[in-house]
């Protein structure tokens, strides 16, 4: 029997954040290498990246059909959750300044998480 999407997607949200907070070096990295066109970035993104955004694009998909995930282009969404998910720490001295919070400490990974799955399901 196949899990429902949104079940799915929450239990992806949650990993990638902690990920996310665990290794921010690797949207460092993604970020860097993403800002030129070049044989480093299709080689991350051929062995690396590829088969991870169409697994994610095609659970949105699914999540939309089962009336779980907002509307909008999967694509688009898929770096909503990227943005939200992983950004905050690859800034996390700027984000700890202005905010007087440690975007690492276990809340705030939860808010987070909290604030992805409002913005991504229905």
């Amino acid at each position: 029997v196949k899990r429902p999407a949104a079940e799915v997607l929450r239990d992806y949200l949650e990993a990638y954040v902690k990920l996310s907070a665990s290794m921010p070096q690797i949207r460092r990295i993604m970020t860097q290498q993403s800002t030129q066109e070049s044989n480093r970035i299709e080689w991350l993104v051929d062995n690396y990246l590829r088969e991870n955004f169409e697994a994610i694009i095609d659970l949105i998909a699914r999540g939309q059909r089962e009336g779980a995930i907002r509307s909008g282009d999967p694509a688009r969404l898929y770096y909503m959750i990227v943005s939200i998910a992983a950004t905050p720490f690859t800034t996390g001295g700027g984000y700890r300044l202005l905010t007087d919070r440690d975007i690492f400490g276990r809340k705030e990974v939860r808010e987070l998480i909290k604030l992805l799955q409002e913005t991504l399901f229905i």
